[in-house]
């Protein structure tokens, strides 16, 4: 029985009794009843915000699970996802074409997805980022210089944007300014607690990771990150840790690899040097692409997405037809990019067999 329900019952007792009762005693029923309900509402709606924190899903165990089938992961390129503090606010990203959409919890239910307001619908807009705060969101995007929305400038190039949330209001988005001296491109971006932002850079034909660090509000020049995790031709979509003790990125062509693209990790040690980058392994990796890693604010689930097809999809023996034929095209699994979500207790354990800990 509910917090609301008991109270209620216990109040119609004593309203029952009220004749009995001394006008002090009563009084004093009515304060403590006011304080209690408070109480009780304030409880009841933090639980049911809590039951619907990311979308409602059931929390993953330590196998991978399609994220929210058919309401986030559908027969559409599903590539990215972040979350707020609490998850009750996501935005993700789908193609073609490629768009950044987003949802919240509102009066007891999430709103229907639509683009946010920062957004520039003229340009190419991708791989967003909300900062562990929830206060700033950067994104990557071919939109020109300046305010205008409408410009029909020649298309820049990606580079990284930012955008502060004000009382629940995102102000204009402004390029990251990384100096005169970096002549690379921003890309994928992710942020620690202290403001410092790591991205991929395209150099060359070669994708590396980079990071910049926020100081006295500016971003310093940005550096490439050692041989440890920089390998090969190909080191993308990098997820930072909030304290930066780790961090998490895709790689191809590497003599470990699983699928054609796999995740890999890398920790910080005691001198503060990044380890050597190590893959994540199978349990989460597949013979696919993985890529796009993402971990919840408090750490406790691991998204991603991956391009894996379900086994055992129930195809009909006959020829198909119709609805048929556009309810597997529409279905998850069907060979497109997908989210998926799993326990994030591997990064610890990981880190315990790195590091040789207890």
């Amino acid at each position: 029985m509910c917090c609301m329900s008991v109270l209620y019952r216990v109040w119609h007792a004593c309203w029952n009794s009220s004749s009995n009762l001394k006008p002090s005693v009563m009084n004093k029923l009515l304060s403590l009843f006011l304080v209690v309900f408070a109480g009780c509402s304030q409880s009841e709606s933090s639980v049911s915000d809590s039951q619907l924190a990311y979308l409602g899903q059931s929390p993953p165990g330590n196998t991978p699970e399609l994220f929210a089938p058919g309401v986030v992961s559908t027969g559409a390129n599903e590539m990215s996802i972040c979350f707020s503090e609490k998850g009750d606010e996501v935005f993700l990203l789908v193609a073609r074409p490629t768009l950044i959409i987003t949802s919240k919890i509102k009066n007891g239910e999430w709103t229907s997805f639509e683009e946010p307001a920062f957004i520039d619908s003229a340009r190419s807009n991708y791989y967003m980022f909300l900062s562990p705060n929830g206060k700033k969101m950067f994104f990557t995007s071919t939109r020109p210089d300046g305010d205008s929305k409408d410009s029909v400038a020649p298309n820049p190039g990606p580079a990284i944007w930012v955008t502060e949330r004000s009382e629940g209001m995102w102000d204009t988005p402004q390029k990251v300014d990384f100096g005169d001296e970096f002549k690379g491109t921003g890309s994928f971006p992710s942020v620690a607690d202290n403001g410092n932002l790591y991205f991929s850079s395209f150099d060359n034909k070669t994708i590396s990771v980079y990071c910049s660090k926020y100081v006295n509000g500016k971003y310093t020049t940005p550096i490439r990150l050692s041989d440890s995790i920089n390998q090969g031709t190909f080191n993308s979509h990098v997820y930072i840790a909030p304290d930066e003790s780790y961090l998490l990125f895709d790689s191809r062509g590497r003599d470990d690899v699983i699928g054609g693209v796999d995740i890999y990790i890398s920790f910080r040690d005691e001198n503060g040097n990044w380890t050597k980058a190590q893959n994540i392994g199978d349990k989460i990796n597949s013979e696919s692409s993985d890529m796009r890693s993402y971990v919840s604010t408090d750490g406790q689930y691991f998204f991603f997405c991956s391009s894996r097809q379900t086994k055992n999809r129930n195809l009909p023996a006959h020829p198909m037809k119709g609805d048929q034929i556009r309810s597997i095209l529409n279905a998850p699994g069907n060979g497109q990019q997908d989210i998926y979500w799993v326990s994030a207790s591997f990064i610890d354990d990981l880190k315990k067999l790195k590091f040789n800990l207890k």
